[in-house]
């Protein structure tokens, strides 16, 4: 029983690419939409759920912080590193992030 509880938690851990979260990804953001409920940014770098695209959940705590964060990068043309907590579909739930300005 013990084995098929341990088993059964490495399984849910890792998404569908076998990556276990939480996962940092580098680049430099290309696109930027505003949608209904959250933000999405286009990465010149594919993520480990199938997909360039990132999204910020606007529940998340530090939403207005990491929009604020992005949009800065973006605009600069700064590269970011985002340290993703899921996957949804193919497209990548970002926790939180930093812009590189150096």
């Amino acid at each position: 029983m013990k084995i098929l509880i341990i088993l059964l938690f490495l399984m849910i851990s890792q998404n569908a690419f076998g990556q276990t979260f939480p996962i940092q990804i580098d680049g430099r953001i290309g696109k930027f939409w505003v949608v209904q409920n959250d933000v999405i940014v286009e990465l010149d770098a594919s993520g480990p759920c199938g997909s360039i695209y990132y999204r910020v959940l606007r529940s998340a705590a530090n939403f207005q912080e990491m929009v604020a964060v992005l949009l800065t990068a973006a605009g600069s043309g700064k590269p970011v590193r985002l340290e993703l907590s899921q996957c949804s579909g193919n497209e990548n739930i970002v926790s939180h992030g930093a812009a590189v300005f150096f």
